[in-house]
């Protein structure tokens, strides 16, 4: 899935270090491997509802269990997982982003910025949070308050190019002219993806050239960034007003992106918003 192969971009779902659990050794190794997501919620699943386990293990057993079922779309689980998970242990700031992250991709944004506040209140240097809560803002509405977050993100994590690509989608939305990107994006990385987008944004590049360069050798890494060349490129077309390329644009986006990443949601958002949706 997505979320496991973007462990060190796309807002990740952070892995907490394991403890040393005092139940079957058996349930421990599956917790905390990350392989099968099915061994992961049995394993997990039993720690966390082990009334003897200390609340802190079942604490990361639960947020682990949160893993393995949003492995396997399942939504619902991961909630009732990672909101487990804060209960055992309420200053879990990585669980709280998390839980903000399964709500956003329902598009419950209230619920979603509520418990990225609660992240970021934790842990006031929770790039990923503040990432989160920007995205959430910027498609309920706060503009405003998504340009802060998605600055505080690049004070933070300078070379995070999804954030550079979100703030410069958001100052645009607020009316703002294109920033000049080229200077802007000193400390990222335009040869790694995502940085053909930057390029495309900075007027340097063409969509062709961005699709190019989005193939990759694994199909799943292909897909993924297919899914980026969807929302990204459909929300330039729609900037430069041409909603009928935008409408095609975030189409190709949920019929390639992966169940419950953040451009999917976008995409989904963008089309209702432009009456292509229910």
């Amino acid at each position: 899935m997505r979320f496991l192969w973007l462990v060190t971009a796309i807002a990740p779902l952070a892995l907490a270090s394991a403890p040393a659990f005092a139940v079957d050794t058996l349930d421990i190794q599956h917790c905390q491997q990350m392989g099968d997501a099915d061994l992961t919620i049995q394993g997990c699943g039993n720690i966390a509802a082990d009334k003897s386990v200390d609340p802190h293990d079942r604490a990361v057993a639960a947020f682990n269990l949160g893993i393995g079922y949003y492995a396997k779309n399942d939504l619902d689980n991961s909630i009732k997982a990672w909101t487990e998970a804060t209960t055992f242990e309420p200053g879990y700031a990585h669980a709280y982003n998390n839980l903000a992250k399964a709500y956003l991709a329902e598009e419950n944004f209230a619920k979603a910025i509520s418990n990225y506040d609660e992240a970021v209140k934790l842990d006031p240097k929770h790039a990923l949070s503040y990432k989160g809560r920007g995205i959430a803002e910027f498609l309920s509405g706060g503009k405003e308050k998504a340009e802060a977050d998605f600055q505080q993100v690049l004070a933070l994590t300078p070379s995070d190019t999804y954030a550079l690509l979100w703030l410069e989608l958001t100052k645009r939305r607020l009316g703002a002219k294109p920033s000049d990107l080229a200077k802007a994006s000193t400390q990222v990385n335009m040869g790694a993806w995502p940085g053909p987008l930057v390029l495309l944004y900075a007027g340097q590049s063409t969509p062709h050239d961005v699709i190019i360069a989005a193939q990759h050798v694994d199909q799943k890494i292909s897909k993924a960034r297919m899914c980026d060349v969807g929302f990204y490129a459909g929300e330039l077309s729609l900037a430069d007003g041409d909603k009928d390329e935008a409408i095609k644009l975030f189409n190709h986006a949920l019929d390639v992106c992966f169940n419950s990443v953040e451009e999917r949601t976008a995409a989904t958002v963008e089309l209702k918003a432009l009456g292509e949706k229910d």
